[in-house]
């Protein structure tokens, strides 16, 4: 009787470790599927991609040849809400760490950049939510209190537009700024995750330049 009842036991224990192997991946090939299949699941950090991507893999994700190509730099030209723009990817050894936008418009005018300007920050808020920070710096005070010249301070420099978004794996800033007529629109995509990299790239670039 006790001989039964233990190969009874064995018996049952066998089907259980049969079957919980068999919620496992069973080879090498089955755990990197497993892993790309989550890997694919995870909400883009910009456009298609995420930090950490190789040059190859952002490479894929776009559909057009790259206009600059190198081993730290990747930059193509697309538009955005009929804006042309510029895309900079960023990477440090083969890892993307961060990423820009430089929007390219020809205008003339304070008020159709400041358009621009609030169209993508309402399609930033839109696909995110509000910004931490939100901010109108005056850098020279002489049209502050005049709203009909503050397209003519943006122009000429004395006052800048800055919006920041602190998300779980990115820092994102937007920025419009001028200088003797001349307007930079510029959105800047940071990863939290590479941040140590990012400092150590900026480094290598400041010693490049000496």
């Amino acid at each position: 009787m006790k001989t039964l009842i233990l190969t009874l036991c064995l018996f049952t224990l066998s089907i259980f470790f049969t079957s919980c192997k068999g919620d496992k991946p069973t080879n090498d090939k089955e755990v990197a599927k497993e892993t790309a299949v989550k890997k694919e699941k995870l909400p883009p950090d910009f456009r298609n991609v995420n930090w950490g991507m190789s040059r190859s893999e952002v490479l894929a994700s776009e559909t057009k040849q790259p206009e600059w190509n190198d081993t730290s730099m990747l930059g193509y030209r697309d538009t955005i809400l009929d804006m042309p723009v510029g895309i900079r990817y960023s990477f440090f050894k083969d890892k993307l760490i961060e990423a820009s936008l430089k929007f390219n418009q020809t205008h003339t005018s304070g008020v159709a950049w400041r358009n621009d300007y609030n169209q993508i920050k309402n399609q930033l808020i839109n696909k995110y939510t509000m910004p931490v920070t939100d901010k109108v710096i005056w850098q020279n005070d002489i049209y502050r209190d005049n709203p009909a010249f503050h397209d003519t301070a943006l122009l000429m420099g004395y006052v800048y537009y800055s919006t920041y978004w602190d998300l779980p794996s990115t820092e994102i800033y937007l920025q419009l700024s001028g200088d003797n007529f001349t307007v930079s629109f510029l959105a800047f995509y940071y990863s939290k995750k590479f941040e140590a990299e990012r400092k150590e790239m900026n480094k290598s670039d400041n010693k490049n330049k000496l």
